[in-house]
């Protein structure tokens, strides 16, 4: 009988030691996610992307003012200037979905997202490239699988819309007074835009799944992938 006892009170110890350790442990998976630090870094890239094509946009909205007065060369001139804005933007945007991708191997598990919706675009060619992709994405066993296909359809749209801002500012110097070109190139930043928005709800869905990973090896890279370190609390110094 005395065994028995002794045999039920150790693992009633040993139970709760390890019972105590996964809380614990449980605790430093979700610190990340339930502490607002994965919405704050998912605002900062949002901010952060959004500056580019705030610039594009004023520029291209002065290009339309000049030739609505007439002045062709200078809104010819803006038109390249915007076109030029996206290119650089294009390249940052590719660099962080490769960035996102290599996460994406990295996470013990990857939340569920949906593909990218084509009703959001304006460009024919990224319609029909998100209409094909939005079948493919259901062929996919995995979210992982989907995940990082998200990322490469994501891509690809890029790819398209800064081939088209390239055309309509092509023709736009050749036939400056057309209503087409300028109207083209609008639609590609709108395109853009929305698929600044996709990557930032892709950043998004990889935080949260950051919660399957202990918070002390969640990956550096992970944590400065939209331009600012999160910091815990506990760096923060006191102000003087």
């Amino acid at each position: 009988m005395i065994p028995v006892v002794l045999a039920a009170l150790a693992a009633g110890i040993v139970v709760l030691v390890l019972g105590r350790f996964d809380r614990k442990r449980a605790l430093r998976r979700w610190d990340f996610v339930l502490s607002g630090r994965a919405e704050t870094a998912t605002e900062a890239l949002r901010a952060r992307l959004a500056e580019d094509t705030e610039i594009a946009t004023h520029t291209y909205d002065l290009a339309l003012k000049r030739k609505a007065s007439l002045s062709y060369d200078e809104a010819v001139r803006l038109l390249a200037i915007a076109a030029e804005t996206i290119e650089e933007a294009a390249e940052d945007r590719q660099r962080r979905l490769r960035a996102l991708s290599v996460y994406a191997r990295m996470a013990e598990a990857i939340v569920p997202v949906p593909p990218v919706r084509p009703a959001q675009f304006k460009l024919a060619e990224t319609r029909s490239l998100t209409r094909v992709a939005q079948w493919l994405h259901e062929l996919l066993s995995s979210y992982q699988e989907r995940f990082r296909f998200r990322l490469t359809v994501i891509g690809f749209g890029i790819r398209l819309v800064v081939r088209s801002i390239r055309g309509s500012r092509t023709r736009a110097s050749i036939e400056p007074s057309e209503h087409e070109p300028y109207q083209t190139f609008g639609d590609s930043l709108h395109d853009f835009r929305a698929l600044d928005n996709e990557q930032v709800e892709s950043f998004r869905q990889l935080m949260r799944s950051a919660a399957a990973i202990e918070r002390d090896s969640l990956p550096e890279g992970l944590k400065t992938l939209h331009g600012e370190s999160v910091k815990d609390d506990s760096d923060k110094k006191p102000e003087n």
